[in-house]
């Protein structure tokens, strides 16, 4: 058909237009005559570029791994060269500080110019003032807390000694004292001396001692008042010194008694009666008076001297163990006992010296019930003699 019609309108389709080919000058023709067909060379060079180009974009396994150690390597050196930079500024930092506190240190801006102490019970204010002798210009950065300590000590009743600095001028000095453990009456005398639970003398103590009263009975009115233990009957040889430790034998054997002895024990003991080191005796709270002797075995003596007191209580007057394994006792024959006044007798002595003297001699006894009753009978008719 020479024209074509269109299906949806029925209305005829224009013919499409052909370009007009337009002839190329006669310059155009002569330059493309002149250029070269492209050569292989040249068709792979521009190939191998894109090839290139695309083998970038995939690695080996290996060429993977060396880029990962590349770059691990370089984070490493990135880490070190911070630490590096930190450790260059704290240096730096500590040296300004050491600069500051040597200019600070002698400087009068924290003079000590005032001290507090909290008070004691055995050392004044004023004391501790004396003691102390800070020299004029010390500071709270240079005061020697040493040599302070030491002078502090000189009062026997000083037992440790701590400080606290209260810029800019305050120094604040808490004293720990020594705790008493007993009061050590000489036999000789009339006064005794305060002896700390580490062994250190600590104080002489004047006694007071009524027309109607003894010197013993004045020590052991000042021990319960003072709460302490009492040790009587010590030989005239032990010479106390303030602040001084306590190097005789008769004292240390006391100590290591009452050291050793465990608190159920200790609890009851209200005196010891220590005329020498091998003749040690303590009272009891229930009456019993104990002749322990010298310190050995002395949990052996504790365990007799427990079992004892349960098995014959309120019977038992006097209990000598100074060999555990054959403990001798009296008992008395009401069964009745008095509780103990911490204060040695006469005639306690004298059983008590006699029972060493069997010992010494090797004749141990281990008394028995039926001694017991024999000894109530005697007893019964000295009384019925006697009447």
């Amino acid at each position: 058909m020479a024209q074509n019609t269109d299906r949806r309108r029925g209305t005829p389709r224009k013919a499409k237009s052909v370009p007009k080919v337009s002839q190329a000058p006669a310059q155009d023709t002569a330059r493309a005559s002149q250029r070269k067909p492209r050569t292989r060379s040249q068709a792979s060079k521009k190939t191998s570029g894109t090839s290139v180009q695309g083998a970038s974009a995939y690695r080996s396994p290996s060429e993977a791994r060396a880029e990962r150690l590349r770059r691990a390597n370089h984070g490493t050196v990135d880490v070190k060269k911070t630490i590096r930079r930190v450790c260059i500024g704290l240096v730096a930092f500590m040296v300004v500080g050491l600069v500051a506190f040597f200019v600070l240190k002698n400087s009068s801006v924290f003079a000590i110019t005032n001290i507090t102490v909290d008070p004691t019970d055995h050392i004044t204010n004023e004391d501790i003032q004396k003691l102390v002798a800070v020299p004029e210009g010390t500071t709270l950065l240079n005061m020697d807390e040493k040599q302070i300590t030491e002078n502090l000590k000189e009062d026997p009743w000083v037992a440790s000694v701590s400080f606290e600095r209260q810029f800019p001028n305050t120094l604040h000095i808490t004293i720990t004292e020594h705790k008493v453990a007993a009061l050590v009456v000489p036999s000789a005398g009339s006064s005794a001396w305060y002896l700390s639970d580490e062994g250190t003398w600590l104080q002489k103590v004047d006694l007071s001692v009524g027309e109607n009263s003894s010197l013993s009975a004045a020590a052991l009115a000042q021990a319960e008042k003072d709460g302490v233990l009492l040790v009587s009957d010590v030989p005239a040889t032990v010479n106390p010194v303030a602040g001084a430790p306590a190097t005789d034998e008769v004292i240390k054997a006391v100590l290591t008694y009452q050291s050793t002895f465990t608190s159920e024990l200790t609890s009851q003991i209200v005196s010891y009666s220590a005329a020498s080191s091998d003749s040690i005796n303590i009272t009891l709270t229930n009456g019993i008076q104990v002749a322990l002797g010298s310190p050995t075995q002395i949990e052996d003596k504790e365990k007799v001297i427990l079992r004892m007191i349960e098995q014959y209580a309120g019977e038992m007057t006097y209990l000598n163990v100074r060999v555990p394994s054959s403990p001798t006792y009296r008992r008395v024959a009401g069964g009745n006992t008095q509780n103990g006044t911490g204060i040695s007798t006469t005639s306690t002595s004298t059983n008590q010296s006699e029972s060493t003297s069997q010992e010494e001699q090797g004749e141990k006894t281990s008394q028995t019930e039926e001694e017991t009753s024999q000894t109530k009978k005697t007893e019964t008719d000295q009384q019925s003699s006697s009447q």
